[in-house]
């Protein structure tokens, strides 16, 4: 009877005969599993097995027999060892152990296969396949699966892949960077951040939030606010609806207020919103009375009606009115408001009885009528043109013309003296018989022998 692996019984050809090699062996303090078999070259040709293989583990196993291997003088067998791998991760059919010719021992490690075996169960095959050309008669042979960490150092990282990624597989604290987690060291790893962007076309190979740099200035597409770098935020171009993408384009902001002037306002930021200003892009500038295109604070007449505000000011009319402008009596250029002499008569307005009538400027008798228009300066009843005093109301005649009135009004205040001598002939009126007798002539025996005052006749 056989005895297969311990079991009593004859590992079958396939994977549900096989022989569970852990059901009646033990693994060894060195991690290693030991077991028999026999098979023959014609009549029990191939035994399965299947054993388990720990969490993190690999194996190699190895199968060894006394005879002599084909392709030796005097071959007696032709041992094979075939590897199926795990139930989850199954290698492809016919891998078979090498090498197959000449030798009494054959090894298999499953590490070349680059794949992970541990955690679940694992099936080998030992195939005497020599019967149609060999004596043999049956074969004993010897199976050693040697199991081993994966992890030596136990830092997390398979011995093989530190290997590759460049850290010391026995040094725990020697691990390799893998900055996206992802079981690959970035040193193999194509996509190190794990952002779906490979290296080769990322910007940011080790941060898994940014892959591009459109503009260059080292800060990822997703974190810059400033995509083109054009001192506009993203959000204030989409708001402004400039594109972000593009430096060329950016919002225009006339006050350099930092609000485009698209949603500014008050774009000349003068304090006069846009609606209610004249020149919504002049600071200096919002109103326009007149409607002429020049703004109020530099235009100098604002009511376009010729005069300058300031002088308009001055001369006491409204600026912002065009019907309302200075009065100049005299056109001489100077508003009669600022005008010493508003009628231009010569005579300054202080001294000016009538300062806007150019034809009058005194009224002697202050009866309203310029002394001009007036034929009674004095208003003494006696024109002008027959009053020897027309500016003096006590006197009127001067028969002998010698400045002296020959009578005064009386009760009327004034300088002059009456004249005593009314008809200056050197006899005085109260002993002149002719007392406004001729005149230019001096009484005198030749010409009055009685010395009445009366001219005698030739």
């Amino acid at each position: 009877m056989q005895d297969d692996a311990g079991s009593g019984f004859d590992a079958g050809a396939g994977r549900s005969d096989a022989v569970h090699v852990n059901d009646h062996n033990n693994v060894t303090a060195n991690n290693t599993l030991e077991f028999t078999g026999w098979n023959h070259g014609s009549i029990d040709t191939t035994d399965r097995y299947t054993f388990d293989v720990p969490a993190n583990y690999g194996y190699e196993v190895c199968v060894e027999h006394d005879e002599v291997q084909y392709y030796n003088s005097g071959y007696t067998v032709w041992m094979l060892l075939d590897l199926y791998g795990s139930d989850s991760n199954p290698l492809p059919l016919n891998t078979i152990a090498t090498p197959y010719y000449g030798n009494q021992v054959t090894c298999y490690d499953i590490s070349v296969q680059n794949g992970y075996y541990g955690g679940d169960i694992n099936m080998i095959g030992v195939r005497n396949w020599g019967g149609a050309f060999t004596p043999n008669a049956g074969t004993d042979y010897n199976v050693t699966i040697e199991f081993y960490s994966l992890d030596t150092d136990g830092d997390g990282w398979y011995d093989s892949m530190e290997d590759l990624c460049g850290t010391d597989p026995n040094d725990s604290m020697s691990v390799p960077q893998d900055t996206d987690a992802d079981g690959i060291c970035d040193a193999l790893d194509m996509d190190t951040d794990g952002d779906g962007v490979i290296d080769s076309e990322d910007a940011f190979t080790e941060d898994a939030n940014e892959s591009s740099d459109g503009e260059g200035d080292g800060i990822g597409d997703n974190a810059d606010e400033d995509l083109d770098n054009d001192g506009w935020s993203n959000v204030d171009e989409e708001l402004c609806t400039t594109n972000p993408l593009d430096a060329t384009d950016f919002p225009s902001d006339f006050d350099n207020d930092t609000v485009c002037d698209y949603l500014d306002s008050d774009d000349d930021n003068d304090g006069i919103p846009d609606d209610d200003d004249r020149f919504p892009l002049n600071a200096s500038e919002w109103a326009d009375h007149d409607m002429d295109g020049i703004g109020d604070n530099a235009d100098l007449d604002e009511d376009n009606d010729m005069y300058d505000d300031l002088l308009e000011i001055d001369c006491l009319s409204n600026p912002f009115d065009v019907t309302s402008i200075p009065t100049d009596l005299d056109l001489d250029g100077i508003c009669d408001p600022m005008d010493a002499d508003v009628d231009g008569d010569g005579y300054d307005d202080v001294d000016d009885a009538f300062p806007v009538d150019p034809n009058e400027w005194s009224d002697f008798d202050g009866d309203g009528i310029g002394d001009n228009a007036d034929d009674d300066d004095d208003n003494d009843n006696v024109t002008d043109d027959n009053d020897d005093f027309p500016n003096d109301p006590s006197a009127s005649t001067d028969t002998d013309g010698d400045g002296m009135p020959d009578t005064l009004v009386a009760n009327v205040s004034t300088t002059l003296t009456e004249d005593l001598d009314d008809d200056g002939d050197g006899v005085i009126d109260d002993y002149d018989d002719c007392q406004f007798g001729d005149t230019g002539w001096t009484s005198d025996v030749d010409t009055d022998h009685d010395g009445d005052g009366c001219r005698d006749a030739n």
